[in-house]
Order: structure tokens, then C-alpha cells, then sequence
């Protein structure tokens, strides 16, 4: 099975927009609460990838302990609806990583992943499922609020809205895909 779980609350989220230029915010108090709520649903053989932002590795080693992350560039920040757009300085990716036990996967050259069209990023994630997601384990992917819109618009034909606080998926929320969501 494949969850998808949104980040925790981070700084940036707390006086939105004005907090989107932070640079690499982390989680609050409250985004650790949340997702500490979340890990006693994942085991010990749930592989974990998550995005290179500050925030959703926060989220992923709270889950992980001292378990190894898988660092995807591909679960990046991206806008929904999408539209190719400078990215604020809070979806910036990160990759200086050094301190902590990870695996880095970068399939897109360098280039963000809000920088493709939602059919070009839904073909290079479904190459990166075909490739490297084992369906012996469940696999948790630790990510932004438009890549599970993405997800939701291509596996299951569910178009999501924005709520009056510009939210698309409410924290706390786990989402389940099987391989197969993805190849029908």
C-alpha cells in the first residue's frame, strides 16, 4: 500500500502569505504534535520517502526514528491547479543533508518538479513506482498539499478545492493509493 500524508504545520504556514519567504521553515510545535498523532499507524518495515524540504523531513523522522529516509525530488513543492510559477522561498528544495541517515533519488535533473506539466509529472512518478516501490512493503510518502491534489486528479479522477484558508489537504490526513491506482 502507498500513504501519502501532508507535512506537518510549519512556520511558513502560520501568517500565510507573508511567511512564504522564510527560507527553509520548519515544523512548529504544533506541526510535531500532529504528526507524532500520525506515527503509531506506520511500522518499522514502512519504507519512507519524503520531499527535500526542511519541514516534510521534520515529519519523516518523527515517523522514521532513526530508520533511513529516501530523499525524492519529485515529492517537492508544487501549485494546484498547477501553472509553472516562481516557487516561494519556502517550497525551495534542500539537499545539504548531511546530518541524518538518507538515500537521495533525483530524478529530475535538477529541475524543480513545479516546473512540469501535472501529465510530465505524473509519468516521471509513475517511472520512479515501476522502479524502485517493492510491493512487499508499505511505502510512506512524506509530502506537499499539491503533489496529493496531483495524485488525486490522475488516480482517481477526484479534483480537489481550495478551503478558505488556501489549504487542499487538512493535516492529519492519511491518503491510500494501491500501485494499481496508478497504471489503470
Amino acid at each position: 500500500m502507498l500513504y501519502f500524508i501532508r507535512h506537518g504545520q510549519a512556520e511558513h504556514n502560520l501568517n500565510e502569505p507573508h511567511n512564504f519567504d522564510l527560507k527553509n521553515p520548519k515544523l512548529t510545535k504544533h506541526g510535531i504534535n500532529q504528526i507524532k498523532k500520525l506515527r503509531m499507524l506506520f511500522n518499522n518495515n514502512t519504507k519512507i520517502w519524503c520531499s527535500p524540504t526542511v519541514r516534510t523531513i521534520e515529519s519523516a523522522q518523527l515517523i522514521s526514528g532513526t530508520a533511513q529516509l529516501n530523499i525524492l525530488d519529485i515529492l517537492g513543492p508544487r501549485t494546484f491547479p498547477h501553472k509553472i510559477c516562481s516557487m516561494h522561498n519556502c517550497d525551495q528544495l534542500n539537499f545539504d543533508l548531511s546530518s541524518i541517515n538518507i538515500s537521495i533519488i533525483k530524478l529530475l535533473n535538477n529541475v524543480h518538479p513545479n516546473d512540469f506539466t501535472d501529465e510530465a509529472f505524473m509519468n516521471i512518478f509513475k517511472n520512479f513506482i515501476k522502479n524502485y516501490v517493492d510491493e512487499q512493503y508499505d511505502h510512506l510518502f512524506v509530502t506537499h498539499d499539491g503533489v496529493i491534489a496531483t495524485l488525486f486528479k490522475y488516480c482517481n479522477d477526484v479534483s480537489l478545492d481550495r478551503d478558505s484558508n488556501n489549504d487542499l489537504i487538512l493535516y492529519n490526513e492519511v491518503h491510500q493509493f494501491e500501485m494499481q491506482n496508478f497504471f489503470s
